[in-house]
């Protein structure tokens, strides 16, 4: 017995117990591992590939086309004459156009047409709906221009560090001029409302002295007419005492 094939003892068995290789048996051959990177288009969440525009305007035509020819069709079978039938498809294929045309890409021309399913078959439309999903999940989450791969670029990420570090001692800086430009307005408003105030005080100070120099002045007019209507007074009595001893 060799290796756990063959018998364990050639008694009996009518051969001598020599083991014979497998002349027949292919080795395998060995499993080479290959790393790839992703090629463009893969890891995008189940997006193999981008729509194709031309397809996309090319459906959207065609169905364009085909609500017009239905539309023509209930015209003449509700007996239009030809020339305002030709008018009215007319008018709908502008309107088609304009609510077509309102849409950038093709993922809303369906719905623009009044067709809002979407087969699974149509690729393209699938893969327009697609990336648009991932366009709003991206805007959603603010990744912005981040690409497969950048998370582990330690020089970008350094770099990005940086960067974000820099605009934030930026933002730091101006947030504190700002806050000391608004400190130093204050203090002037501050200085202002001081030197008005003093203004007003030296004002109603000056007005006081003012009004009590009139006062003054209004006193002693006061007293200057009452002296003088007292010597008028003296003047006067001493005349009439005179002019009674006289009189005697």
């Amino acid at each position: 017995m060799y290796n756990g094939i063959g018998l364990t003892t050639p008694r009996g068995s009518g051969t001598n117990g020599y083991i014979q290789t497998n002349k027949f048996f292919v080795k395998p051959r060995p499993v080479r591992v290959e790393i790839r990177e992703y090629e463009n288009g893969q890891g995008a969440g189940g997006v193999s590939r981008k729509a194709n525009k031309e397809i996309l305007e090319h459906d959207r035509k065609r169905q364009v086309e085909l609500k017009l020819t239905e539309l023509e069709d209930q015209l003449v079978e509700q007996g239009y004459p030809d020339d305002e039938v030709l008018e009215r498809v007319e008018a709908f294929r502008k309107v088609l156009q304009a609510s077509a045309s309102a849409t950038e890409d093709g993922t809303s021309s369906a719905s623009a047409l009044g067709d809002a399913k979407v087969s699974s078959t149509q690729s393209h439309h699938v893969a327009a709906q697609k990336e648009k999903k991932l366009d709003n999940m991206r805007a959603a989450l603010k990744l912005g221009d981040v690409k497969e791969g950048e998370a582990f670029d330690r020089d970008l990420q350094e770099q990005r560090k940086q960067e974000r570090m820099l605009a934030w001692e930026e933002k730091d800086r101006e947030r504190h001029e700002k806050q000391a430009a608004i400190e130093e307005e204050e203090r002037r408003k501050e200085k202002e409302k001081q030197r008005a105030a003093k203004d007003r005080k030296r004002e109603e100070e000056e007005e006081e002295r003012k009004q009590r120099r009139q006062e003054r002045k209004a006193r002693h007019q006061k007293e200057e007419e009452e002296r003088r209507l007292e010597k008028l007074a003296k003047k006067r009595s001493n005349r009439d005492g005179e002019r009674d001893h006289d009189h005697r």
